[in-house]
């Protein structure tokens, strides 16, 4: 597949034992490589794309840009023992990329950091160095209606207008290589739901204040008339600072609705988050949304989900069935909260996120 390969070494580098090292495993990977070596100091000189090279390996930030900036992938790596797992996910990402190939002028492709049902996202660079995340969606648009691709851009406009620091950002959106892509905020901190796992049961302060993040999160996207469809809390990141942003809110699933490749009923939803509506097949709506956040209130202020089954349809009928359950009684001043948001018809559920904020507000005050 790579057939020219050039290496940009650094006078720190013992390059005797490193040469032979690094061709060796470079062997195992293309055997008919041709391997050119630059220094640093000698690099400026070079005319990357007149000298027709496919791949560039350096220790240097200054090359990466040289060499995305004539078109050229490029690996950038620290140490010898770590250029193995580069290559394995360099390879990863030219196999994603002729399979599901993008092309935006902007954004160089790094690496695939997720392969989903419907869509496969990257994580990619521009020329200052800025990460995102382009989410690059796997049907093809070719016998979708011009009205269907419309609303889509429509909606991505709408979710490019959304500014809160509680939501993964859209930046921007649109149709490249017969396929739709969003080019998102990139997270690198993990997920709610891997905190979770690692910390156990938090503080009761700490619950209620991420608790309040992510229902004010849920507000905005309502009040912009999305839905999310699909709210647990692997579906929500950690920033830096320990703030939560909402990620994979918006036109996804509403797009796969509108375009039938898939039904309702066929929404993937987690079987610990899913309304009992979503459930049955019926439509989701923003109430479906609130249903999913009465889950994970429970889950926070408790460490516990408050349905567990070692089947899925068995997890799902409690969710049809089983009672909302009861909270211990050094939390039963919220009781009155989870009811509303947890009840089994949508109908008798709080009509909007702001009212659970303003029932968690009541609960503490009278508490």
């Amino acid at each position: 597949m790579i057939s020219s390969l050039l290496w940009i070494e650094n006078r720190s580098t013992e390059r005797e034992t490193l040469s032979g090292q690094l061709t060796g495993l470079l062997r195992q990977y293309f055997p008919k490589l041709v391997l050119k070596i630059a220094s640093t100091e000698k690099i400026d000189c070079l005319d990357l794309q007149k000298n027709h090279f496919e791949l560039v390996l350096t220790h240097e930030q200054p090359v990466v840009r040289w060499a995305h900036g004539a078109g050229i992938d490029v690996i950038l790596w620290d140490k010898f023992s770590d250029l193995g797992a580069k290559l394995d996910m360099f390879l990863q990402l030219q196999r994603y990329k002729e399979k599901f190939p993008l092309q935006l002028d902007e954004w160089v492709l790094q690496e695939v950091i997720h392969n989903g049902q419907d869509a496969v996202i990257f994580r990619a660079l521009n020329k200052e160095g800025l990460s995102v995340a382009i989410k690059r969606f796997k049907y093809q648009l070719d016998q979708l209606p011009d009205e269907l691709i419309t609303g889509f851009l429509t909606h991505i406009d709408t979710q490019c207008g959304l500014r809160s620091r509680g939501l993964v950002q859209i930046m921007e959106g649109g149709v490249s290589d017969h396929a739709f892509y969003l080019v998102m905020e990139y997270m690198q901190h993990g997920t709610l739901r891997q905190s979770l796992a690692s910390c156990g049961v938090l503080p009761l302060p700490h619950a209620l204040e991420w608790f309040r993040e992510i229902a004010e999160s849920i507000a905005c996207v309502h009040k912009s008339g999305l839905i999310h469809r699909d709210l647990k809390t692997g579906n929500i990141m950690l920033r830096e600072d320990g703030s939560l942003a909402l990620s994979d809110y918006g036109v996804s699933k509403r797009i796969l609705l509108d375009s039938g490749f898939i039904s309702e009923e066929e929404i993937h939803c987690s079987p610990y988050y899913v309304s009992p509506e979503q459930v049955s097949g019926d439509e989701c709506t923003q109430a479906s949304d609130i249903y999913s956040l009465g889950i994970i209130f429970y889950e926070l202020i408790t460490g516990e989900k408050p349905f567990c089954a070692t089947q899925s349809f068995e997890l799902m009928m409690q969710h049809v069935m089983a009672p909302v359950p009861t909270l211990p009684d050094e939390l039963g001043h919220f009781q009155t909260t989870l009811n509303g948001m947890l009840a089994k018809d949508y109908h008798e559920r709080f009509s909007s996120a702001q009212q659970v904020i303003d029932s968690l507000d009541a609960a503490l005050t009278w508490h």
